[in-house]
Parts: C-alpha cells; sequence; structure tokens
C-alpha cells in the first residue's frame, strides 16, 4: 500500500520539487473552469518564469539550479490561498490556478504576493541569490488549454518588457494574438500558391545619382487586406517557423531579377536581401544560398545578405555561415547600424563588407550636429576597415546634399523610389542614367 500510494504521487506530482505536476495542473484547471462556470466567480492562470534561470544553472550547477527552485516553489506556495494550486509546469516555470471572485484584480494581488515571496534572496552555498520574475496572467471561464495559452502568452510580452514584468493578457492582446495567427496563415497560404512577391528598392550612388543596385523587400498579396509589408509577417514568421521557406522564396526572386538586370546593357548592380539570425543558425543555410547563386547564374559578389545588428547573434554556427558566404564571395552587410548593439570590436570581429546607417540618423540631418558628426564618424570609420556604407531612409535633398559633404558613398529611401515590383525595378534598369530624374524633381 505504501508503494501504492507513492506510485500515485509520483504519477500526479514533480519529483524535484514535490508540486503537482503538469498532468494533475490540465486535471484541475478543467475542472476549476467547469466549476466557475456553474457558479459566479472566474478562474485565473498565472504562469511564473525566472528570469535568467539559465545564468543560475550556468554558475551554480544543475544540483545548485534545483535547490533555488524548489526554495522558489516553497515561498510560492506559501504565499497563496488554501484554495489556489501551484504546479511545476516545466524547467523554471511554474503555473498558479486560482478560483477568483474579483476579476483581474485579485489575480494581479495574487501576483504581488508572490512577488513578495521572491523578494528576499535565497540563500545558496556561496551567498544569497536575488531572484525576479516574470508573470503572464489570464483571467475567465475559458477551457483551460485556452487560459494556458493565454497566460504564456502574457508571460512571454512580460518577459519582452524586461526583468520583474508582468503581463495580463486582455482584449488587446487577445486580438494582437488574433491577427498574428491570421498574418502567418497568410503567409503558409501565400508560400504554397507562390503567391509572395519581393520588391526592389533602388540604392543609390550619391556622388554621381547613378543606380547602384537594390535591395529586395518581401511583400504579400493578401486578398482582403492588401499588400502586407515585411514589419508585420517577418516576426510572425521567426515564431511559426516558417522564416527559411520565407527568406529562400525572397532571395530566389530576387536572384531572378538580378540575372535580368545583369543581362541589359550598363555596369553590374549589386542586390541585398535581408536575413535574419535564426536563417543563419539553420543547417543547410549556405548551401541553399549556393544553389540559389547557382541556378539563376549571378555572380557571387553581386549578391549582399544584409543581417540586422539588432538581431545579429555571435553563436558560433550563425559566424560560421557569415564566414562559409564571404569564401563563397556573397557580401555581407549589417543593418540598422547604430541602433543596436553596437561596438567597435564587432566590427573586427564579424564577417562583414558594409555597414548601413539606420535613417533614424539620416532623418536629422542636416540640422542637427550630433547625427552629423555621428554619419560622418560611420562613414570614416567603415572607409578606414575597407567597407561599404549605404545610408538608409533618404527623403529629402537636403539630406542627400549632407551626405554628399560627409562623402557617403551610397544610399537609398522615397527621394528616388519606394519598393516597386520587379517589372518597375527593371524600367529603372533600362532608363540608364534618366531613371532617378522624376523622384529627383519630386523630392
Amino acid at each position: 500500500r505504501a508503494l501504492e500510494r507513492r506510485l500515485a504521487f509520483q504519477a500526479t506530482h514533480d519529483e524535484m520539487t514535490g508540486l503537482p505536476n503538469r498532468r494533475q495542473l490540465v486535471d484541475r484547471l478543467q475542472r476549476a473552469v467547469a466549476a466557475a462556470r456553474s457558479g459566479d466567480h472566474e478562474v485565473a492562470v498565472i504562469e511564473l518564469d525566472i528570469d535568467d534561470f539559465g545564468s543560475v544553472n550556468e554558475a551554480l550547477g544543475h544540483d545548485g539550479g534545483d535547490r533555488v527552485l524548489r526554495a522558489v516553489a516553497e515561498r510560492a506556495a506559501r504565499a497563496l490561498r488554501p484554495c489556489d494550486l501551484i504546479s511545476r509546469y516545466g524547467g523554471d516555470e511554474l503555473v498558479v490556478v486560482a478560483p477568483v471572485t474579483g476579476g483581474l484584480p485579485e489575480a494581479l494581488d495574487l501576483v504581488s504576493a508572490l512577488q513578495g515571496a521572491l523578494r528576499e534572496p535565497v540563500p545558496t552555498g556561496r551567498g544569497r541569490l536575488a531572484l525576479s520574475a516574470a508573470f503572464g496572467v489570464a483571467v475567465g471561464v475559458d477551457l483551460g488549454e485556452a487560459l494556458l495559452r493565454a497566460a504564456d502568452v502574457a508571460m512571454y510580452e512580460a518577459k519582452e518588457a524586461g526583468r520583474g514584468q508582468v503581463g495580463v493578457f486582455d482584449a488587446g492582446l487577445r486580438a494582437q494574438r488574433q491577427r498574428t495567427r491570421e498574418v502567418v496563415a497568410a503567409l503558409g497560404e501565400a508560400l504554397d500558391a507562390g503567391q509572395l512577391t519581393a520588391h526592389f528598392q533602388p540604392v543609390v550612388d550619391v556622388a554621381t545619382g547613378r543606380l547602384a543596385g537594390f535591395e529586395a523587400l518581401a511583400r504579400i498579396e493578401h486578398p482582403a487586406r492588401g499588400l502586407i509589408g515585411p514589419a508585420e509577417f517577418v516576426p510572425a514568421a521567426e515564431d511559426s517557423g516558417l522564416i527559411d521557406r520565407l527568406g529562400l522564396a525572397v532571395l530566389d526572386q530576387a536572384c531572378a531579377a538580378l540575372a535580368t538586370w545583369s543581362a541589359e546593357p550598363g555596369p553590374p548592380l549589386t542586390l541585398a536581401v535581408n536575413v535574419s539570425a535564426r536563417q543563419l543558425e539553420g543547417a543547410g543555410f549556405v548551401d541553399a544560398v549556393a544553389a540559389a547563386v547557382s541556378r539563376h547564374g549571378v555572380a557571387t559578389d553581386q549578391v549582399c545578405l544584409e543581417v540586422t545588428e539588432s538581431t545579429m547573434t555571435e553563436q558560433a554556427t550563425a559566424l560560421r555561415a557569415l564566414r562559409d558566404l564571404r569564401d563563397l564571395g556573397v557580401r555581407v552587410a549589417l543593418d540598422d547600424f547604430g541602433t543596436g548593439y553596437s561596438s567597435l570590436d564587432r566590427l573586427r570581429r564579424l564577417p562583414i563588407d558594409r555597414l548601413k546607417v539606420d535613417r533614424t540618423f539620416i532623418q536629422h540631418l542636416p540640422s542637427d550636429r550630433a547625427s552629423q558628426v555621428i554619419v560622418g564618424a560611420v562613414v570614416a570609420l567603415a572607409r578606414a576597415l575597407g567597407l561599404d556604407v549605404v545610408a538608409e531612409g533618404v527623403e529629402l535633398h537636403a539630406q542627400l546634399d549632407a551626405l554628399r559633404e560627409l562623402a557617403c558613398p551610397a544610399a537609398q529611401g522615397f527621394l528616388w523610389s519606394p519598393a516597386v515590383p520587379a517589372p518597375a525595378a527593371l524600367a529603372m534598369v533600362r532608363a540608364g542614367e534618366g531613371w532617378a530624374a522624376p523622384g529627383l524633381v519630386a523630392g
């Protein structure tokens, strides 16, 4: 009988913390929702995730990390009411299921109690460790799984906001989540139906005004919402795992366009294609790029892959991919330079060929002295390091004049043209030196 009791306990409880496990959590949550629907109260689901717990494991070892998690679980359990259930959901995540008659304010009172339980540093044997956690809160009488997912979404929103934050799954977050699902569905359908299109924004030689190349930008032709830009669907593509298919589809269309432009008379043009850090870390990415370039017969040194500074990691896999791409002859650009984790040491270590100065610095030219100094310093630094420079977001003649004075070699922006479909880009190429005149006159 003792063995039976022990086995029954192990089937419903987490061995390390002694808290109810995920199986018991789901069962209790379903019963709590059923009781709430027949009563006059709601159910609150609170998800707790310890901030930067990976560094705790690194510093104390996994045994030390387990002791910290047990201490957190014990404190959290003591801070709650007898009617509340706290369980270990997985890793360093704990989930609370609580009946509430006061709605969200009552749920947030429970969050405050849990925060108070974590406020006292935890003894570790090597001193006392201060902890914080992100909280996600969802309140309602939805199906149990739906409330769990909602609390999880709110918790990740809190994590993105910083340490020790609280996220609430409200009507706005629900609408955002629904919108994200719609975008992911539309993206998947567009990829399946071949409806994803690449548009191209011209890059201009600042000194001569001649066309120097293009940047490829993805667009979705949505049947109901029209043209959808990358800012809306690229984050959804990364979260859903569609970013690899999306990136390769754009690269293939871009290389096809470059092959068409290269058949026209005139100097060779460059083509920039945006790449996410997640793509660089994926297996087979370099081979896929090599295959696309070979399939369309374009020169590798005309292709430039852009990685944003804010998302560029220094994972060994990503750095190896960048070096392998350069070995192929493909060029690499650091996009949005100056807005992310800028470091002169990173410029030394990262295998890059081009810097793109972010539009936040260009938009204040020429009136803002600080912007002038920053852009001038970036141009001088790039020249000394043997790197190209492209200024983004040029919209006014005065900005262009300032860039000429600063000897910035290339630029792009609405002064010349927004991103346009491939046929319009080809018309620019065929127009030769006269292509930019309408944009310059209109500016």
